[in-house]
């Protein structure tokens, strides 16, 4: 839990508040809050009523917010004990929280194997490569005197191939997918909580090409890549190769 932010004039923890809605309210009117750092699990019991009074009050929320709350509601409403459970950052329909556990707990037997840099040195072992995605910090087990991400893993050798956030950086992408409109160019989310990146966009034969004007980050086959002209999306894929800036 993190501690209480001491440079802010009120003395509340966001993280588990349960105060009254009132007090929530005229920090959120007055702006010396940001209603995006409080935890919506954290309003409980009183979420129907949390957002007739932002209506009333005429404070813009995001689409995804309302919709979260709106949903918790909901939940309460039927009694379900999901409406106060904390946000998931993981696969949570896997019953496990982790997908390791689940692959784990389903047979997939984890081999150590060795942790390399970019040059083949071996600088520490691993437990099992496909225990580490691309951009992943944690749990890499390596000291040194910058922080190491894991790179890439080469599962024919059981290898993890570690490196600095520098060689994460990607400018080309390409996907397998389809462009709702004829486009040249278009802000692409390539990760859920990363910013849009403006690029060249290529039509191909399966998908289409990115040219990122700005490297992105821990971009790996698998994930979506989806096409924005302002707030429109104007095409999405599942990114099949990136290229290392």
């Amino acid at each position: 839990m993190a501690a209480p932010d001491q440079s802010r004039p009120y003395n509340i923890q966001l993280e588990k508040y349960e105060g009254p809605l009132d007090l929530l309210l005229d920090l959120i009117r007055k702006q010396e809050i940001n209603i995006h750092d409080i935890p919506i699990a954290k309003i409980t019991g009183q979420y129907l009523e949390y957002l007739h009074k932002l209506d009333e009050l005429d404070i813009d929320v995001s689409g995804d917010f309302l919709y979260m709350a709106a949903t918790r509601a909901e939940a309460e409403r039927a009694g379900l004990a999901a409406a106060h459970r904390a946000e998931s950052q993981e696969a949570c329909f896997l019953a496990g929280g982790d997908y390791r556990d689940f692959l784990a707990r389903h047979g997939l037997h984890a081999e150590p194997g060795p942790v390399v840099d970019e040059d083949g040195r071996e600088l520490s072992t691993h437990d099992g490569v496909w225990r580490y995605t691309p951009g992943q910090r944690r749990g890499i087990g390596v000291a040194a005197p910058e922080p190491l991400y894991a790179v890439r893993t080469d599962p024919s050798t059981n290898t993890l191939v570690v490196g600095p956030r520098e060689s994460l950086a990607t400018r080309t992408v390409t996907a397998r997918g389809r462009l709702y409109v004829p486009i040249g160019r278009a802000d692409v989310k390539l990760r859920y909580r990363s910013p849009a990146v403006p690029a060249r966009v290529e039509p191909t034969e399966r998908g289409f090409r990115l040219d990122l004007e700005e490297p992105a980050y821990a971009v790996a086959p698998g994930q979506a890549a989806v096409l924005y002209e302002d707030d429109v999306v104007v095409g999405c894929g599942l990114v099949s190769f990136a290229v290392a800036a």
